[in-house]
């Protein structure tokens, strides 16, 4: 009932806005993500997000060590 009424037609997206290094093995990463409804061309900016991303490389290997999600200031 969900996908056939209250969000048919919307899609989620995101984007990385920047990435940081502060060493080689850390990365912080910006992104954004949020909704577009049917019929818009880009994300409503009450249904937007902004995530921070601590990522370490231990063993050939990136995992995040951090995952933060908020809103923005409006």
């Amino acid at each position: 009932m969900l996908f056939d009424k209250f969000v048919r037609g919307t899609r989620l997206v995101g984007k990385v806005k920047h990435i940081r290094f502060p060493i080689s093995t850390v990365a912080i990463v910006i992104g954004i993500s949020g909704t577009i409804e049917s019929g818009h061309d880009s994300i409503n900016p009450e249904k937007k997000f902004i995530h921070t991303i601590v990522a370490v490389k231990t063993d050939y290997k990136w995992k995040f060590s951090l995952f933060r999600t908020q809103e923005p200031s409006m």
